[in-house]
């Protein structure tokens, strides 16, 4: 898959991160009515942080970008989030013998951060050759990658029991992404995110619940 691609080899040339961070609290289920009803357990996302990366030829962009080590960096953003709630469906198992909660299966996963779909990435942009920008809303996905550390849940990411902290990334569009200037060269003026949503589910096995959270307001990204 192309943005899989590009995700991977903007990732693999990345300098050091221009960190926006958002702490958060969302829930994946239903809140309990007014009724003293029992509310359905679910996981929680909790102290959720952005980093945004910009890219690093903006004037003008290349599609080029993710392609080898001695191309530009594609922009891209790393989403790192606290999943709690785990006590509820038999915890998060400990790698560490001495730990009340060891269990020799504590690299199994027992849910994992997964392909979301809804973040967008609100961009203006000159073309070349053209006087007045242009203003485009890209649709990105968010997707687990071992370059921007693990998503699964695991005793290697245990917090305690009942938490563990994971990350996800998306990659920024490249012009042919954009798709306002075609075969015009794209000059980014600026870029900002929005509706950043992560999607999790339970592993095989588990009756974890699958879930989405939303990271709130929007981020612009430091060209």
């Amino acid at each position: 898959m192309f943005h899989r691609r590009a995700l991977t080899r903007a990732l693999i040339a990345a300098p050091a991160l221009l960190a926006l961070t958002t702490t958060a609290l969302a829930t994946a289920g239903p809140a309990s009515a007014a009724t003293g009803t029992r509310a359905t357990p679910h996981l929680t996302a909790r102290a959720a942080t952005l980093e945004l990366q910009a890219p690093a030829q903006t004037r003008p962009m290349t599609d080029d970008c993710y392609a080898g080590w001695s191309s530009a960096l594609c922009g891209y953003g790393t989403v790192s989030l606290t999943l709690t709630g785990f006590s509820a469906f038999g915890g998060v198992p400990s790698c560490d013998p001495e730990d009340p909660g060891y269990s020799d299966s504590c690299e199994e996963p027992v849910a994992s951060l997964v392909e979301t779909t809804g973040t967008k990435v609100d961009v203006v942009v000159k073309c070349a050759g053209k006087v007045l920008p242009r203003v485009a809303t890209v649709p990105v996905v968010t997707e687990p990658s071992h370059l921007v550390g693990p998503a699964d849940v695991t005793g290697f990411t245990r917090v305690d029991a009942d938490s563990a902290r994971v990350r996800v990334a998306f990659t920024l569009p490249t012009p042919s992404a954009i798709g306002v200037c075609g075969n015009r060269a794209t000059q980014l003026l600026s870029a900002s995110v929005r509706n950043v949503t992560v999607g999790w589910a339970g592993a095989e096995g588990t009756s974890v619940p699958a879930g989405t959270y939303r990271l709130p307001g929007a981020h612009r990204v430091r060209l």
